[in-house]
């Protein structure tokens, strides 16, 4: 069996089932980092006779953060948090390159968008059923919180819509139809809006074709539409009155974003320069637990790890975003408008959501596993490098194949 798939398997199982309401899946955070670690392992052994090749801005990007370490007020706890980070974009993000990692990524995103795109169409057939979501939220499906479930469900409904655009599928037409569903079953007011913002981008590159024009606009169009209007919709009318009963019974807190961001603006004031530390807030959201929610994954990157962090995540960013520039039209369109449009999706949402730093998260999984995924497509695309074990698509002379 290919050992791509395998640990890829593993590796996705070990951050999704525990987001999970599935049967055991209360497993320990231990067991992500556990799963990690092969990973790395294997990757140094069989990705190239000199080793992985290590992303520098990536690279700066850990070693800035980690200077929030030194004043946390739990060093440990931060310490233990910043290692999982850093194994977390050594195995599955973008911090080491090998033709082994690349395979390996590329084969992990495929199988993570697959169970995602099966619990998105199980949780709206457990929706049809009339069964009460045992997970937290208006409505969680097979998840264990609703803020899970919408991200998940905009994300395959991206791949479902760029895919019902090349295949012409009424399959995934369907499976597009249901994810938008499920995306505004979960009440979720800011995966709605990030869905929508991926929808645009991932248009936007489709249009680059003359012949998916009509396509893109027609199925662009309605999606933005609807989703708009759902959106304004629930942005209007306040929290009903029962879901904050269900709330404060079940001892969480009904404090707004904009208490949240005011918590991390505090923070970031009282230390400006590294932080707080590391995985650390001065308040638990959650009175009486160790959950943090940050409320914004950029002001969390502010407040937990200071200028530096940030500065770092800068580094980062404008390195990816010049890769980008400078290649992706050597991509194949669809792929292209997929890692794009997903992007897009992740980080819009992340202005509403903080899971840039939570390790543990499925949703930080995710997004670092993207992250891995569309380097590794760029820096392939810009050396001319062979396909990965693809089947041939229609493209211009010069332009890299991709799966």
């Amino acid at each position: 069996m290919n050992i791509s798939f395998v640990l890829g398997l593993a590796l996705v199982l070990a951050y999704l089932y525990p987001a999970t309401m599935l049967p055991l899946s209360g497993w320990p955070q231990v067991a992500l980092y556990m799963a990690a670690l092969p990973v790395v392992t294997a990757a140094a052994l069989l990705g190239s006779r000199q080793g992985p090749e290590i992303r520098l801005s990536v690279l700066a990007f850990l070693v800035l953060t980690s200077a929030s370490i030194i004043g946390s007020a739990t060093v440990s706890h931060s310490a233990a948090r910043w290692v999982g980070l850093a194994v977390l974009l050594a195995a599955a993000g973008p911090l080491l390159y090998s033709p082994f990692l690349a395979r390996f990524r590329l084969t992990t995103w495929r199988i993570a968008l697959a169970l995602i795109a099966a619990l998105t169409v199980l949780s709206f057939v457990w929706w049809l059923l009339g069964t009460a979501s045992p997970g937290r939220g208006p409505f969680a499906g097979l998840w264990v919180h609703s803020m899970v479930l919408g991200p998940t469900a905009a994300l395959t409904a991206i791949w479902a819509y760029v895919r019902t655009i090349e295949k012409r599928s009424g399959f995934f037409g369907l499976l597009l139809t249901i994810s938008v569903l499920v995306c505004v079953l979960s009440a979720s007011r800011a995966a709605l809006f990030a869905m929508g913002v991926g929808i645009l981008l991932a248009s936007l590159i489709l249009l680059r074709r003359r012949y998916y024009f009509l396509y893109a606009m027609f199925f662009g169009v309605m999606l933005l539409s609807f989703v708009s209007f759902v959106t304004y919709e629930t942005f209007a009318r306040p929290l009903p009155e029962h879901v904050q009963a269900r709330v404060l019974e079940r001892g969480f807190s009904t404090e707004s974003r904009e208490d949240l961001w005011r918590m991390r603006v505090d923070e970031f004031r009282a230390s400006p320069v590294f932080g707080v530390g590391f995985a650390v807030e001065m308040r638990d959201h959650f009175r009486g637990g160790s959950t943090i929610e940050p409320g914004s994954s950029y002001l969390a990157l502010l407040a937990q790890t200071g200028l530096l962090g940030a500065f770092g995540f800068m580094i980062f960013g404008i390195a990816s975003l010049r890769s980008f520039f400078q290649c992706f039209r050597r991509l194949e369109p669809f792929q292209c408008s997929l890692l794009a449009g997903a992007g897009a999706m992740f980080l819009s949402h992340q202005f509403f959501e903080g899971y840039l730093l939570a390790v543990g998260s499925f949703l930080a999984f995710l997004f670092w596993l993207w992250a891995g995924v569309s380097l590794d497509r760029l820096r392939e695309a810009n050396r001319d490098a062979a396909p990965l074990n693809v089947a041939p698509l229609p493209c211009k002379p010069g332009v890299a194949r991709m799966p």
